[in-house]
């Protein structure tokens, strides 16, 4: 293992007890402690400029002797944090702390942003546009609240104060924007981005027009590779009848790749548990929270593939059986047609008459 060498400094009150970079031994340790060092008093004497880490010590310094915290310093601890310990939402976070400045002021004394000022801050949020011009979500407004509580919590964290006005606010109760069908434009990236096999589950329901349930306890003796026919026996099905459907190429394709991948009875099976996948959902829910499509679901899925059917044939019987539905009245409810599709047609319409 290799052995780590420490350095110990202290200049003007200021203190380093960090790992000596780059030095193997005791001696280049000490040597190193001595250049830092002479680097800090230069730096406190304004030779040469102060580092960041220098640079935040004396300002956490400033705020101690000042007695006074404002809003701007708030925001500043908390962008320091996300920074040091390389937070993603950065960006983000910088965006939030520059409304706090604006709504609050940013040289307020942190002690007037108390619950209630905070509860009008909310309220000032909620009439707030986004870019299409449609007033912020409840999942907005939390991520709001959520950079305030974080920046509070890091003045905690640093000895600052000892409280947290956030923590007696409720959120606010999101609801989950629900996505019935996957937009065929969107259908491709949606595949690309989902992992394998997950992907391969998701393109053979596609190929096929089975439930995503059938796929994932598909089991090989129900497929034939001579004939490349699949048969759903009704007792596994939804509506209890035998259903027998031809492999097109690009589902023989898939099928193949996993038909020599494992000595299971089952097609498909998770490597972990050496089982079927009982559902793919959390993997439909990261790919479509990265695209905003909203709360996409499995049934999404299967109601996706019956109207990019519907608009590609037109014809409710073709599609009807395509989904393998005993009814059309069944198959009507999972084509969703959305307005610009209607006013498309409405204005083919319009030219007739």
């Amino acid at each position: 293992m290799k052995k780590v060498h420490y350095y110990n400094i202290m200049v003007n009150g200021y203190r380093e007890h960090l790992i000596a970079p780059n030095c193997k031994t005791k001696e280049e340790a000490i040597e190193y402690a001595q250049k830092r060092k002479e680097a800090i008093q230069l730096m406190f004497d304004g030779i040469i400029p102060m580092d960041k880490r220098l640079s935040n010590w004396v300002f956490k310094k400033e705020v101690k002797e000042n007695k006074k915290i404002t809003v701007e310093i708030l925001c500043q601890y908390l962008l320091d944090d996300y920074e040091e310990k390389g937070n993603k939402t950065y960006n983000k976070a910088v965006t939030h702390t520059v409304f706090f400045m604006n709504y609050f002021g940013k040289d307020t004394d942190i002690e007037k942003v108390d619950k209630f000022a905070i509860k009008k801050m909310k309220q000032e949020l909620k009439k707030r546009k986004n870019k299409q011009g449609k007033n912020i979500d409840s999942a907005t407004i939390n991520r709001y609240m959520s950079t305030l509580r974080r920046a509070f919590n890091v003045l905690k964290e640093n000895g600052e104060i000892n409280y947290n006005p956030c923590d007696t606010i409720k959120k606010e109760k999101e609801t989950p924007k629900k996505c019935d069908v996957i937009p065929l434009s969107a259908i491709k990236e949606f595949l690309m981005r989902m992992k394998a096999p997950q992907r391969h589950i998701v393109e053979l329901d596609y190929n096929l027009g089975f439930r995503i349930g059938n796929i994932l306890r598909l089991k090989k003796e129900q497929i034939n590779l001579e004939t490349k026919i699949i048969t759903i026996h009704k007792e596994d099905n939804k509506g209890k009848k035998n259903i027998k459907k031809k492999i097109n190429d690009k589902a023989l394709k898939i099928i193949k790749m996993y038909w020599d991948s494992n000595d299971m009875e089952y097609l498909i099976v998770n490597k972990k548990t050496n089982k079927p996948y009982t559902t793919i959902l959390k993997e439909i829910k990261r790919v479509s929270k990265e695209m905003d499509l909203g709360y996409v679901l499995q049934k999404s899925l299967r109601k996706s593939f019956g109207t990019n059917f519907y608009l590609q044939t037109r014809d409710l019987k073709k599609t009807q059986a395509a989904l393998d539905h005993s009814s059309p009245v069944v198959t009507d409810l999972y084509i969703q047609i959305d307005t610009l599709e209607v006013d498309e047609e409405m204005e083919k319409l319009a030219k007739i008459y």
